[in-house]
């Protein structure tokens, strides 16, 4: 039976509490919706390679051309000799990006010949046409050659459908009960669908998004006590793309088990906005990155739901939330029902519960 590869990230977890003065200087003092993510690009860009370095840790400092420099943390996984793009933004700060040479994705519900919009960096769209051999849910690569031209390198097909792969405990065990808490406390009753009926969910920083059974079940099971939802939308969002087969996997099955559409694409929560989102469910947030929690916080007009390890990332989340939830927005923590029968443990997943209710602002972005 096929098993999961697991790949691990390091994140940045506080041993005390952080507060709105341990933020990032550019962080400070913004609304949501002056956070960079959501300023659009002004359409100037540059490049240039990384130099030798002493260490992984480091900070660039690129000259521009009004004189000044440019500090640039060096992004997770580059090396000397990689290329950077700089994006410029209409706010005068600068996105700092890896440049792309392959980009992978999940061909969505479609027929061969349809034509899908393909966007594989900020500054270029294409189109793709289904090619006949090409089916729902594979997971297709493109590779730009030396003269920036984009063409297909492979097709990887998913193994036949049977039963779901095994899944880690946690998604019946800490993750099923935050669902069930939610459920509980009556927060299903305050979650309103788009225009169209259709309730968008959100699941930042997912992962391999082991837990798409369960929600996806969820989803269904309780949709009667969701006042006017017709249907789902999933939106998932991690920085690499290594999970991408088992992103697939969860596709296929959520589609063809339950119709619910899913897409789940590589990015960086930092300097990318995400779309909008009537609940929003993000499990161990990176929480020393306040940008995040607040660019999330901008993209939800409903529910957020954060779970933590710690105390000190709960409470350093929740001055996070402080900073940039709207104005009329209810804050709710509590600890996880899980435990109440179960062992702790040194590291207890999901221990602590942050639900944000935004469901009485504005429904505007």
């Amino acid at each position: 039976m096929p098993q999961y590869e697991y790949v691990t990230r390091e994140i940045g977890v506080p041993v005390c509490t952080l507060t709105a003065a341990d933020c990032e200087e550019l962080l400070r003092g913004r609304r949501a919706a002056e956070l960079p993510q959501w300023v659009p690009l002004n359409g100037r860009r540059a490049e240039f390679q990384v130099p030798e370095l002493p260490d992984d840790n480091v900070v660039l400092q690129v000259p521009l051309p009004n004189g000044k420099k440019l500090e640039v943390p060096l992004p997770e996984r580059c090396k000397e000799g990689d290329t950077l793009c700089l994006l410029q933004r209409q706010d005068d700060t600068w996105k700092v990006v890896p440049k792309k040479h392959r980009f992978s994705f999940v061909v969505p519900p479609c027929c061969s010949g349809d034509v899908l919009r393909l966007k594989p960096t900020d500054h270029l769209e294409l189109n793709f046409a289904v090619p006949e051999n090409v089916e729902a849910f594979n997971v297709v690569t493109l590779q730009a050659d030396a003269d920036g031209a984009w063409n297909f390198q492979q097709c990887a097909v998913l193994p036949p459908e049977t039963e779901p792969l095994p899944l880690p405990e946690w998604t019946s065990g800490q993750y099923q009960a935050i669902l069930d808490a939610l459920k509980s406390k009556g927060y299903l009753d305050r979650l309103c669908p788009d225009e169209s009926g259709v309730l968008n969910v959100g699941v930042p920083f997912c992962g391999h998004f082991h837990e798409y059974i369960t929600l996806g079940n969820f989803l269904v099971k309780h949709r009667l006590e969701m006042p006017g939802v017709q249907e789902f939308s999933i939106f998932g969002m991690e920085l690499f793309d290594d999970y991408v087969r088992d992103w697939a996997l969860a596709q296929r099955w959520l589609w063809r088990q339950h119709q619910i559409s899913c897409c789940i694409e590589a990015g960086d929560l930092a300097q990318d906005p995400t779309p909008k989102a009537q609940w929003v469910i993000g499990i161990h947030p990176e929480v020393t990155k306040g940008g995040i929690i607040g660019s999330l916080l901008h993209s939800c007009r409903g529910l957020c739901c954060f779970a933590t390890f710690y105390e000190e990332e709960k409470d350093t989340l929740l001055n996070m939330i402080d900073m940039y939830k709207v104005e009329c927005a209810s804050v709710d923590a509590f600890e996880n029902p899980f435990y109440a029968a179960n062992e702790l443990g040194c590291h207890p997943a999901m221990r602590f519960i942050v639900v944000v209710d935004q469901s009485c602002g504005e429904n505007s972005y």
